[in-house]
């Protein structure tokens, strides 16, 4: 296992419309977790995206649920944002999680996973791939994944759902 990882598990709730996902990230010493929710469409939004990353420039993409502002009264704020880091391709991942509670309960987490666009569009697939909603759990790092049955599953940020 490497320092840097994504884990997602689905937690089927009201599918195919509504997911409940529950996310554990790790980049080095700082790591996150949070339940949200989103659609299937989201899915594949951010998989199709994902999978088109080139690394240019330009190829900076943002995906955002929820609010960390109060007057919006969102339940959680989650930041998926993959950008470029220089000239070479050299790219990163920030993950930003809030479950934007009131302290003692508040969890806020945000940090980056560098990786290579290569690396970015496997992420892609694997989310193309889960958005079918066949598997329980995606695993991702920079140098492997995969898609897992709940037998197969060792969520390591969560319990079972």
């Amino acid at each position: 296992m490497t320092d840097s990882f994504i884990q997602i598990r689905r937690c089927p709730y009201e599918e195919p419309h509504v997911l409940n996902l529950r996310i554990f990230a790790k980049s080095g010493n700082s790591s996150g977790s949070l339940e949200f929710y989103c659609s299937t469409s989201d899915l594949i939004e951010v998989g199709t995206a994902l999978y088109n990353y080139s690394g240019g420039p330009k190829s900076e993409f943002l995906w955002e649920l929820g609010s960390e502002q109060p007057d919006a009264r969102f339940v959680f704020f989650f930041k998926f944002r993959v950008f470029p880091v220089d000239g070479a391709g050299h790219s990163a991942i920030q993950i930003r999680l809030n479950n934007n509670e009131s302290s003692p309960d508040q969890e806020i987490s945000d940090f980056c996973l560098r990786c290579e666009p290569a690396q970015i569009n496997r992420l892609g697939t694997l989310l193309l791939g889960f958005s079918k909603l066949t598997k329980l759990e995606l695993w991702w790092d920079i140098q492997s994944g995969e898609l897992r049955d709940d037998d197969m599953a060792h969520f390591v940020g969560f319990n079972t759902c």
